[in-house]
């Protein structure tokens, strides 16, 4: 294995060798098996779970569709955003309104032309960890 370093680490081939000997137990030989089967039954899970969600928000194709041609929005981003905001946006009169409301705005506290806090509000969490991870 540490004939396959490329890079810096070919300088590092002695220490490489000495870091990838060792023993591996047959207890560890299992435990290992045992959390891979967990990794692999979570996975299957996580695919199902993602296939009925895609079956529920089936009705909402056109608003996820429109979600994906902001850049940065994949669709786990778009379920999450029609999830928390839904597809009837008439409750926010504008864009401002409800970057306010998913707490996107900072704060803009001054008092005698020193500015004192810019730290945005709380607000919906799911939404504003969603809009941040697509920025």
């Amino acid at each position: 294995m540490a004939d396959c370093a490329r890079g810096k680490l070919q300088a590092k081939k002695r220490e490489l060798t000495l870091a990838l000997e060792g023993t591996f137990t047959l207890e560890q030989r299992c435990l290992l098996d045992k959390e891979l089967r967990q990794i692999e039954f979570l996975e299957t899970q996580i695919a199902a779970l993602e296939q009925e969600i895609e079956r529920r928000v089936a009705a909402f194709e056109e608003p996820i569709q429109r979600l994906l041609t902001i850049p940065g929005i994949d669709r786990k981003t778009a379920w999450t955003i029609l999830a928390e905001i839904g597809a009837d946006l008439s409750a926010f009169p504008d864009a401002k309104r409800l970057a306010s409301w998913a707490g996107l705005c900072p704060g803009n506290r001054e008092s005698a032309g020193k500015r004192m806090s810019g730290r945005t509000r709380q607000a919906n969490r799911y939404v504003k960890r969603a809009m941040c991870q697509a920025a």
